[in-house]
């Protein structure tokens, strides 16, 4: 079954590379992940003392991409004599912005590290986690959906002071202990790195996988172990060494959770009522309202059943975007809901490749995505309103202006052509 369902999986991620010519589609990203993972786990992972992947979640991984990959399509056809635009087109566009990001940057850069303080200083610095409030939180958030783009400008400009800027606001992510924070900024500069790639090979997707992977695991280490360990005094090489192990086995159990915990989490759909799961998964809409009206009713998403991962007694509870729906709202609303969500991230995609427009939107959808394989990221509130940030930066300074002044310019460089 594995054998089948892995070669459907690669069937599709082809299929969709030669529709569009970039490794940046959400069924090549989720595809992908599924692709490395389920074989490692069954395979690696057993030696490592992980239970195996049950067929029935091999076999609903490979239903739930098709669906999300279904979910696209009408965009594929809707612009299938469409015209799209050249990565350079993308790096030109960025850099031609490039004063008004690196300005609304450092004001949300600042407003960040001011919240930062203050709740350092009301909750103390062990106690940052999901406890910024006030108004400098929100402008705060500027600075990491801004974020693929600066590292974009420190790799291209490689000026001192986005790397310096970086280096504060990594430090203030890390700080603020909120893992998913960093992964998605991280991730979106992968995907924004594809589309502004020029004829990328296998050899520089696996670069960006591997720096992505290393990046990930230097910054988990950093919070659980090295952090932690400075701010209580501790200095011990000796303890430090043994935390850092620690930490990177710890690190390999984050990776395989969500794909074994799948197991119990398809076996148990619409476990707490259809009534609850819905407020889990639509639980930014749900927050929103509770603040409106007043009531002041917060739901925790958080899935309260811990499934056994391993042979050792180790639990999680995170099963990913596919697993986790299924276990709030069953398999019908999952798909249905699967279904919309391929829809809209194909709807942002399309129109970055074929209009030129929304960069910074379908980057930060698709890197959100491209981390969901370990938790559904989309029912968090602080990710809708960064994404309402993305789209307004997009409106009001990434878009169309550059491109109608430059239209005719592109179109005799070549940076304008037929779809393929």
């Amino acid at each position: 079954m594995i054998i089948i369902c892995e070669s459907f999986i690669l069937s599709m991620i082809f299929f969709e590379y030669k529709k569009y010519r970039m490794a940046t589609t959400p069924a090549i990203l989720l595809g992908g992940i599924y692709l490395l993972f389920i074989p490692v786990i069954n395979s690696i992972g057993s030696y490592l003392g992980f239970l195996p992947l049950t067929e029935k979640t091999i076999i609903s991984f490979t239903m739930f991409l098709l669906v999300l990959f279904i979910g696209g399509q009408f965009w594929a056809i809707y612009y299938r004599s469409g015209k799209r635009y050249e990565p350079d087109f993308f790096s030109l566009s960025l850099l031609d912005k490039e004063k008004i990001i690196w300005r609304g940057y450092v004001v949300g850069l600042i407003a960040y590290v001011i919240s930062l303080l203050q709740v350092i200083e009301q909750y103390g610095i062990e106690n940052t986690k999901s406890n910024a409030f006030g108004i400098f939180a929100h402008i705060g958030f500027i600075s990491r959906c801004f974020m693929p783009i600066i590292i974009y400008y420190a790799i291209k400009r490689k000026k001192i002071k986005y790397v310096f800027a970086l280096i504060i606001n990594i430090a203030a992510l890390i700080m603020f202990k909120g893992k998913y924070h960093i992964y998605i900024p991280v991730a979106s500069f992968v995907v924004l790195y594809l589309i502004t790639k020029k004829n990328i090979k296998i050899s520089g997707i696996l670069k960006a996988v591997s720096l992505t992977f290393i990046s990930a695991l230097m910054l988990f280490v950093s919070v659980y172990t090295i952090i932690p360990n400075i701010l209580a005094g501790n200095t011990s090489l000796n303890e430090m060494k043994v935390g850092i192990q620690f930490s990177v086995k710890h690190f390999f159990h984050y990776f395989f959770c969500p794909f074994i915990s799948s197991n119990v989490y398809f076996d148990n759909p619409c476990y707490s009522g259809i009534s609850t799961g819905l407020r889990i998964v639509f639980n930014p809409i749900d927050r929103l309202y509770q603040w409106i009206s007043g009531s002041r009713d917060y739901f925790d998403p958080a899935i309260s059943l811990w499934p056994i991962i391993d042979t050792y007694g180790n639990t999680g509870n995170v099963g990913g975007i596919f697993s986790e729906t299924v276990f709030n709202i069953g398999y019908l609303g999952t798909t249905i809901y699967v279904f919309f969500i391929g829809f809209f991230l194909y709807y942002f995609l399309s129109q970055t490749i074929y209009r030129g427009k929304r960069i910074l939107s379908s980057t930060f959808l698709l890197g959100m995505l491209l981390v969901s394989f370990f938790c559904n990221y989309f029912t968090l509130l602080p990710n809708l309103e960064c994404f309402i940030i993305c789209y307004l930066a997009d409106v009001c300074a990434l878009d169309n202006r550059f491109v109608l002044r430059n239209l005719k310019l592109f179109k005799g460089c070549g940076l304008l052509k037929s779809n393929y």
